[in-house]
């Protein structure tokens, strides 16, 4: 028998099979992915709707979907439908499905298009939401140390989204928001939101932020939840506050990169993302240089803090250090004035109110290498990488590709390379 398989909705795929009882055998798929060793996907097997029983596993091992029938059909074997639907017939049908749903799941998703382009038409705009930070369709990531003011800034910014002001930076449309908090209390982020809408007059639930806890746990664990808030908000925006806190395993990996980034974006189309630095490199987000790749728009927040008489207010720069359809170097200044411990003003700062923040400007990755080579006469691609901060494959990058660059040598420690004497 060929599955004859159903979306249900989003992600979610089906078999019904109707029984000589009345009843139905279903047959349910989702989460479905293609790992090193096969299909992994969440299967189970429901009767009317009623789950007999489900298992996440590798769908192209028998043995594994064996035990997942064999565990199903135990709430079946004593009914009527049990006596008419067989535990091997189970089995076969099961087996059926698995075979059929991954190429079904892509298919499904992965649709061809062949477009029809008339260039004398009008270049398609660009959907900017949040200007010029967030635009439909992509992902932003914003990083800095800890402590430099990304929750402040980043519930700044899902407020301004949520309720179409434009006290801060223009926008230009209003969406929901979705604030995926992994990283503090609930007390700490509703005192923090508090205090935002205190300051801008936003009353009850008008600020349309919806928050979801979920301090300790892994994105993994939420991505249900978080999916199921999307297809309710086809428009809505997820803000995850952080990267770091996702729980999937060593930053610096290439998998675990594109593993968050994937979740990230088959969650939604469009999001923004909170992350923090390594130690000595502020240009970056911390972790594998797949985090840079796998963003449409990084946006590097420094902060500076200064202290009159009670007052203390922290500076914050929003520089675009990567974007793929907008130009990078864009730059806004924003002030959070606090007294006593308590929030009293956010408002937009003038390029020199924090001189701190105008000298830190990014430097080139390729001009800090220049920098260390200048003083050090000469460098390996990890040697520069651990001083400067910049990752080793873009300082290999930017020295083997580079014309300021030369090759002086190689030992036990790596090649060298030194600048050549017109650079000084």
């Amino acid at each position: 028998m060929t599955p004859e398989i159903k979306e249900l909705s989003d992600g979610l795929y089906g078999w019904t099979i109707p029984q000589p009882t009345g009843d139905s055998i279903l047959y349910l798929g989702r989460e479905i992915r293609r790992e090193r060793t096969g299909v992994h996907a969440r299967i189970t097997i429901a009767v009317n709707n009623a789950t007999l029983e489900y298992d996440t596993f590798n769908i192209w091992r028998s043995e594994e979907r064996g035990r997942l029938a064999k565990a199903a059909y135990l709430h079946l074997e004593d009914t009527l439908v049990g006596k008419t639907y067989s535990l091997p017939t189970m089995r076969r049908d099961l087996a059926a499905f698995c075979d059929v749903l991954p190429t079904f799941h892509e298919e499904t998703r992965l649709r061809e298009d062949i477009p029809d382009i008339d260039i004398d038409a009008p270049i398609i705009p660009l959907r900017i939401i949040l200007d010029p930070y967030v635009i439909d369709g992509a992902g932003t990531t914003i990083f800095s140390p800890p402590g430099g003011g990304k929750s402040y800034t980043g519930l700044t910014m899902a407020l301004m989204i949520a309720t179409g002001r434009s006290d801060i930076w223009p926008i230009k449309e209003t969406r929901p928001v979705y604030w995926i908090n992994l990283e503090r209390s609930a007390d700490s982020v509703g005192r923090r939101l508090q205090m935002l809408c205190r300051f801008f007059g936003i009353r009850g639930r008008h600020h349309g932020i919806t928050l979801l806890h979920a301090k300790g746990l892994s994105l993994t664990t939420i991505q249900r939840k978080v999916r199921r808030w999307v297809e309710s908000h086809p428009t809505g925006i997820p803000f995850l506050d952080s990267i770091s806190r996702a729980g999937q395993g060593s930053m610096n990996e290439d998998e675990v990169a594109n593993r968050i980034t994937d979740i990230l974006n088959s969650t939604a189309s469009t999001w923004v993302a909170l992350a923090h630095t390594p130690r000595g490199d502020s240009d970056h987000q911390f972790g594998s240089i797949m985090f840079d790749a796998g963003e449409d728009i990084g946006i590097k927040l420094s902060s500076e803090t200064r202290l009159i008489g009670d007052t203390q207010t922290l500076g914050v720069s929003l520089i675009i250090m990567k974007a793929n359809d907008i130009p990078k170097g864009q730059v806004s200044y924003l002030a959070f004035e606090f007294a006593d411990g308590e929030l009293q003003i956010v408002r937009g700062a003038e390029k020199g109110e924090f001189i701190k923040l105008v000298l830190e400007q990014a430097r080139s990755d390729e001009q800090k290498v220049i920098d260390y080579l200048s003083e050090e006469m000469k460098g390996t691609a990890t040697k520069i990488a651990a001083a400067t901060g910049v990752h080793r494959v873009n300082v290999s990058t930017i020295l083997t590709a580079g014309k300021r660059f030369i090759r002086i040598g190689r030992d036990k420690d790596g090649v060298w390379y030194g600048l050549k004497a017109e650079t000084f």
